[in-house]
């Protein structure tokens, strides 16, 4: 082992070249991050264009939609479904319930499984639930029986010979798949696999949608002892991270298992194509689900046809149980009986097409995602109102309120207002020539949503989560070992020197654990789960750095004093004035006193730190990772929402000499897959309120904050924490203050309500109602939209055009500041000689039962900047859309990681809705 000394007298030829490495792989990692907040975008808003948005059944909760499914595996079910099933009774028995010798009959007689929704659906979690069952068997050597495993397919007949084709299964058995390869030996190899030994079999391809197929592909590595892999060539379509296959699903002790299932239409599954209409090229509304169950019987179809040469340990022959009910072959292979024993329900997509009729003139509005889950649903009924096609982009705040006022767009929906504060880059003089008017079109919330469910062989999910200000500051701060990458690597001994006797995870501070939050078997289970959106700004990340720091406990922690358990913040994160801060800390920011609105990645340790194990130099190559690389930024609140569900960390875990990338084998940092039945799901992290309805995610309460300190015993006892519901979000409303400039309210934390949920904000359509671009019939077209989102719009309920449950409608006040804006529209007001802004403005609107307060502190003022002009947004690659606080803030590498992922145009344009 090289000591510290023996690094210390590294040469500067070798310091130079390790530098140079570290950008290497600085670039990867943005190029990974990139491709992860494409995959986002796409997991995200794009899917939930459509019509109204039905929630899903929470994973635990109980109860089902209209469109909920049972089918039993042994037939009599209603002709509806019956016919897409195989004839079990012929094919395993001897047609009157006598096993004909397989032993699957036995195994699957009294199955059933129930699908909790299965019409409108887009991207979002369904429950599937089953009965009649043995109880898994759980060994680790590679021998798993009774349990179930999940596809989505999307071939037009589910009895064709070659539907196993177009079910999207495999993603685990991948060459580089650290996480997959140990699930291959917890079930046997050739289960999560497309088609077991036979994998390169002409039936057990991956036939897409689009007509491409995967192809066996063998490819050789370089160097002294180059390694040749072959593959089956689905990742060309789809890999852990992106497939919502699910390889093993528990049965319990009583016979029964329980499951979400993500359903993907083609906006986030291309190859799958399910909602996209015919003649777009699609599958079209209809998919399946195929649900494949494994028992305790060979899964050879007869004597004389062995479903493998080997399997595992041995082929077990025709109708005998294996040693421990052992299990071969993939459930897609048709080699294999297991394909013959499937569950097939129909699963029926919303449209992605366009919602109005094709060449109706379109009319955008931009504004924060949050709105994206009622505009949805309301884009349907706008078509039909007068208001011609409208479509939602999102961007994040600063770039919306910069672009209305260098009349990019003609209306933008923000939580906060246009002030020289929140508009960027952009010339603060063409406030002057404005006259903005705010029309409130939504309430609704930031969620810190959550899945926590716990191996298979110790089955618990946990559903309850609370989390005070001070919580929510550590983990947005690294603060704690294991979310640092030279700690997170197991080399220790230079983070202990800087920052000794810290928790390793959030599962060993004592906090945590005094609030009853979930617990793990290691501190190694709780590292890198809280997953976020960046590294754009956005007005909720503001609102949620503001509740922070009007916290006592929060902002004491962000100062670098110690909890009273003696734990102290990330010195990374301190300011520079601090003499506890780390290498210059955030230079220009102060956590605990300015206002931020973005995530931040500072954290500046790589690993390896080949200073201190120079003899990893040979295996990597010097190549090291950072805090972005490590985990890298979710690109939306809606695809974050995504990742938490899947357990998605996309954690860097371990260096493979072996990883197959781009047709090569190509040595190289790999990351853990998401999470499975077999060994659970842990993430948490910001979401929109809409999509955690939608993926029936459990979401932490939240405490008021506190203008005194707590300590050890009092920590618990001193909050009321409430989650995210109707009542409490409506309680935080009521207590909004309200700025007499602007009539937009904002959460008042020096008088915040026990009740309240912290996190709950107001949307406005912000409008300068005397923008030149705006002609009579624009004017209109926008008019309607308030006219709509404050009326018929604000009806709660599931069906197109209501109001989903993620919302709180607005109260009489807000309606009819709505309504006054939208007359306005209508009939401008005559510019005044002073740009008509303050003097033109709304009365404050509150809703009901709101108490008057003063203007909103100068903390609100967002420090973000977005390179805008007079004549339009600078060109992407020039933009600078990190504030230039948070540019010397976060320093070195990291700053030009960041800027390089925000300068993508797909930052600046999302995908759109409509």
């Amino acid at each position: 082992m090289m000591s510290a000394r023996a690094g210390n007298r590294e040469t500067d030829a070798r310091r130079g070249a390790r530098r140079n490495r570290i950008r290497r792989l600085a670039g990867r990692g943005i190029a990974l991050a990139s491709l992860a907040a494409v995959v986002g975008a796409m997991l995200g808003l794009g899917g939930i264009a459509g019509f109204g948005v039905a929630p899903a059944v929470a994973e635990d909760g109980a109860g089902a939609t209209a469109s909920a499914v049972t089918v039993k595996w042994a037939g009599g079910n209603d002709t509806a479904v019956q016919r897409f099933q195989p004839d079990h009774a012929a094919l395993t028995s001897d047609g009157n319930g006598t096993d004909n010798g397989s032993g699957h009959w036995d195994d699957f007689k009294d199955l059933e499984v129930t699908v909790s929704k299965t019409a409108d659906l887009r991207e979002e979690a369904v429950v599937v639930s089953a009965k009649g069952m043995g109880t898994s068997n759980l060994p680790t050597n590679g021998v798993a029986s009774n349990f179930l495993q999940l596809m989505q397919c999307w071939g037009p007949d589910p009895s064709a010979a070659d539907f196993n084709q177009t079910c999207q299964y495999g993603a685990y058995s991948g060459a580089a798949s650290s996480s997959g390869t140990v699930l291959g030996s917890a079930l046997g190899t050739s289960v999560v696999s497309r088609a077991g030994e036979n994998l390169f079999s002409d039936p057990s391809r991956f036939l897409a949608v689009t007509g491409d197929a995967s192809v066996q592909t063998t490819v050789t590595g370089s160097g002294s002892t180059p390694v040749t892999i072959t593959t089956d060539g689905t990742a060309r379509f789809f890999g852990p991270s992106t497939s919502n296959e699910q390889p093993f699903v528990a049965i319990g002790s009583d016979g029964t298992a329980r499951t979400g299932f993500e359903v993907q239409s083609a906006l986030s599954q291309p190859y799958l194509g399910c909602g996209k209409a015919a003649d777009l090229k699609g599958a079209g509304e209809r998919c399946w689900l195929v649900v494949v169950p494994r028992g305790t019987h060979s899964n050879a179809l007869a004597a004389d046809k062995p479903c493998t040469t080997g399997g595992a340990f041995y082929p077990v022959p025709w109708g005998k149980q294996g040693w421990n009910g052992v299990q071969s072959g993939s459930p897609v292979d048709p080699a294999c009986a297991a394909w013959q024993d499937r569950i097939v329900v129909p699963l029926d997509f919303a449209s992605t097409a366009p919602s109005c009729p094709p060449g109706a003139m379109e009319r955008r509005v931009s504004g924060t995602e949050l709105l994206a889950t009622a505009f949805s649903s309301w884009q349907g009924a706008l078509c039909g109102s007068g208001t011609g096609a409208l479509s939602f982009n999102t961007n994040s705040g600063d770039l919306n309120r910069a672009q209305l006022l260098t009349g990019q767009s003609s209306m933008v929906v923000v939580g906060r207002p246009l002030t020289p504060g929140t508009i960027g880059l952009a010339d603060p003089a063409l406030l002057n020539s404005a006259t903005l008017r705010y029309a409130p079109v939504a309430n609704t919330a930031l969620a810190i949503a959550f899945r926590w469910q716990s191996a298979a062989d110790k089955p618990a999910t946990s559903r309850e989560m609370k989390l005070t200000p001070r919580l929510l500051a550590k983990v947005m701060t690294m603060s704690y070992k294991f979310e640092v990458p030279a700690y997170q690597y197991s080399f220790p001994e230079n983070v202990d020197q800087y920052w000794p006797n810290r928790p390793l995870s959030m599962c060993d501070d004592p906090e945590w654990v005094a609030l009853g939050n979930p617990a793990s078997g290691s501190p190694g289970e709780c590292r890198g789960l809280f997953l976020v959106v960046g590294p754009q700004s956005d007005d909720v990340t503001a609102l949620l750095w503001q509740y922070l720091r009007s916290d006592a406990d929060a902002a004491a922690f962000l100062r670098g004093e110690p909890d009273p358990w003696g734990n102290t913040i990330n010195p990374y994160y301190l300011p520079a004035s601090n003499p506890q801060a780390r290498d210059g800390g955030l230079r220009d920011i102060d956590l605990a006193t300015q206002p931020m609105d973005r995530f931040l990645r500072a954290d500046r340790t790589v690993a390896p730190d080949y200073t201190l194990r120079g003899e990893l130099v040979e295996q990597t190559g010097g190549e090291t990772y950072d805090a972005v690389s490590q985990i890298p930024f979710s690109e939306s609140f809606a695809g974050n929402t995504s990742r938490i569900f899947r357990g998605d960390t996309k954690r860097i875990d371990s260096w493979s000499t072996n990883r197959v990338t781009g047709g090569q084998v190509v040595p190289g940092w790999v990351t853990v897959d998401p999470g499975s039945g077999r060994f659970g799901y842990r993430a948490f992290g910001p979401a929109d309120l809409g999509a955690a309805h939608r993926y029936g995610l459990a979401l932490a309460s939240l405490g008021a904050p506190r203008a005194e300190r707590t300590d050890e015993s009092t920590v618990v006892s001193a909050r009321n924490f409430v989650a995210p519901t109707a009542a409490s979000m409506a309680a935080a409303l009521a207590a909004q203050h309200t700025d007499p400039a602007t009539g937009t309210a904002t959460a008042d934390f020096g008088a915040f309500p026990e009740d309240g949920y912290p996190l709950t904000t107001t949307l406005y359509a912000a409008v300068d109602v005397t923008q030149a671009k705006l002609d009579e019939a624009a004017r209109s077209s926008y008019a309607g939209f308030l006219d709509y989102a404050a009326g018929a719009g604000q009806v709660p309920g599931t069906a197109p055009g209501q109001l989903p449950d993620s919302y709180v409608p607005l109260s009489d006040s807000q309606r009819q500041q709505a309504s006054a804006v939208a007359e306005q529209l209508r009939h401008p007001p005559t510019k005044d000689g002073t740009g008509g802004q303050a003097a033109a403005a709304p009365a404050a609107a509150r809703p009901a039962g709101a108490a008057s307060a003063a203007a909103a502190p100068a903390a609100n003022t967002p420090a973000t900047r977005t390179g805008v002009t007079a004549t339009g947004v600078t060109p992407a690659m020039n933009t600078d859309a990190v504030s230039a606080a948070s540019q010397t803030a976060l320093g070195g590498t990291l700053v030009a990681g960041i800027a390089g992922l925000v300068a993508s145009p797909f930052l600046l344009r999302r995908r759109g809705i409509g």
